[in-house]
């Protein structure tokens, strides 16, 4: 055999290998806990709600209390990825009384957030806030009072131009909570002409019902929340167009599990799917009980494609927020509501729900009620907020988990051994070498070639030759 030949056929054996990316294996996430920030901030009951992210920070909105007060305000801070150190603090106080953000969204330059204020007649009307990443500054701020009632903002999403705001109004007497979903102009806050709808999917004057969540994606809104058309509380998804508001035909998606209280408080969406995330069998009589409820529905037709009931302890669980990655959604909520509360975190798959190896987490930083309120994954990361009550009161706790690199099978025979290739765990990839698995695009890790990890794999890049990451 000529040498030209044999190179040939070492070359082609060499690919061969390093495509032998199916290997029927499951990958394994591991996760470690990368940083904790814990803030005090008064002697009564403050928490973290709600976060969003850019490259190189979070951005987290709750509320705390004015010392010596019972004047609960807003608070949004603006805290570095790394270390989670405070870049700024930015605090609204709009009256003296109970006010409070529920949601934060962001575009490249600014945060826009929702929640409540207590200036009006003696009742908590919408108040929505634009202000800029930069500093916090505040750009402008809208508030509408539609009821005679309690009326606050639950969530909140932008795209190009608009803002889509959902919560609960009580404009029909002021018992009777009811949906109200709104489209506002992100330059001004103005709201869009035809908008808000209002829905009272039961018709019950004695029922609360409000949307919790909101998904938007080219052509349409998602909402989500509880109403009371069965006699009891049930689960209730909407699809409705995003010019007009309109209903789209065929929905919208109910689910009644049980006679008890059943709502979902989260949802989010990939390019087909929801994922929507609460309770069910939420039981009023002592003792009570309550179960993590989590669906994943087609976004075309409301279909379910799959439901998962899960009880973390005895007592009452709520599944409360949702994020997701290329294959995975990661669920965060409260273990026994009303005993020593708990962070509880999942990660499941997202083909089928079924829980990851190494998962679940389980947070329990006092013998007082820790409560978690906001998830979200972020190249490679978990960020969670909620607070703790390790001072012995409510106190902001926000937490850094990096979930490393992930096993997708991928191996690579260096002249003694196997070894595994790193991929990155985020979606979409950040790194320029990338490779497919059963239709999700991962990205090959890249490291310098004298790094301690680095293969004996080399792989020219613009800036110079680099080494796949082995994984271990």
């Amino acid at each position: 055999m000529n040498k030209q030949k044999f190179c040939k056929q070492i070359s082609f054996l060499l690919i061969i290998l390093f495509l032998s990316i199916f290997v029927f294996q499951e990958y394994v996430v591991a996760q470690t806990l990368k940083w904790t920030q814990t803030e005090n901030l008064s002697t009564r009951p403050d928490g973290a709600g709600s976060i969003t992210s850019d490259a190189d920070y979070i951005y987290v909105a709750g509320y705390d209390y004015v010392p010596s007060s019972t004047d609960c305000r807003w608070r949004i801070e603006k805290r570095r990825k790394d270390t989670g150190a405070i870049v700024w603090t930015q605090i609204s106080n709009p009256s003296s009384l109970g006010d409070g953000p529920n949601a934060i969204t962001s575009d490249s330059d600014y945060l826009y957030i929702g929640g409540a204020d207590y200036n009006c007649t003696g009742y908590p009307q919408w108040r929505i806030e634009k202000r800029r990443k930069s500093d916090g500054g505040l750009v402008w701020a809208q508030t509408v009072n539609p009821g005679s009632n309690v009326d606050y903002v639950t969530a909140i999403v932008a795209d190009g131009l608009y803002l889509y705001v959902v919560g609960q109004d009580t404009t029909l007497g002021g018992v009777n909570y009811q949906w109200r979903i709104e489209k506002r102009r992100k330059d001004t806050g103005a709201l869009v002409s035809g908008w808000p709808i209002v829905s009272n999917p039961s018709n019950n004057a004695s029922s609360a019902e409000y949307p919790t969540a909101v998904v938007v994606d080219s052509a349409y809104i998602y909402v989500c929340g509880g109403d009371y058309a069965p006699g009891n509380f049930q689960w209730r998804i909407e699809k409705r167009t995003k010019d007009t508001g309109a209903l789209v035909s065929g929905w919208p998606a109910t689910v009644n599990p049980t006679a008890n209280g059943d709502v979902p408080y989260d949802m989010v969406g990939d390019s087909d799917y929801l994922y929507i995330v609460g309770q069910q069998n939420l039981t009023s009589s002592l003792p009570m009980s309550g179960s993590w409820r989590i669906e994943k529905r087609s976004k075309i037709n409301g279909a379910l494609i799959w439901s998962q009931v899960v009880n973390p302890e005895s007592g009452v669980n709520l599944a409360w927020t949702v994020s997701l990655d290329g294959s995975s959604v990661y669920i965060s909520g409260y273990a026994n509501w009303f005993g020593d509360g708990k962070w509880y975190i999942e990660k499941r798959k997202k083909s089928d729900g079924t829980l990851d190896s190494n998962w679940p987490v389980t947070e329990n930083p006092s013998t007082g009620f820790d409560g978690v309120d906001g998830i979200l994954f972020d190249s490679g990361s978990l960020y969670i907020v909620g607070s703790d009550n390790l001072p012995g009161n409510y106190q902001w706790r926000i937490e850094r988990r990096d979930l490393g690199f992930i096993d997708i099978g991928l191996r690579f025979w260096d002249g003694s051994s196997a070894v595994k290739i790193a991929a990155e765990p985020a979606n979409p990839p950040t790194s320029a070498m990338r490779i497919a698995k059963e239709g999700i695009v991962y990205g090959l890790a890249l490291v310098d070639t004298t790094d301690s990890m680095a293969s004996k794999i080399r792989v020219q890049t613009s800036s110079g030759v680099k080494s796949l990451r082995k994984l271990e």
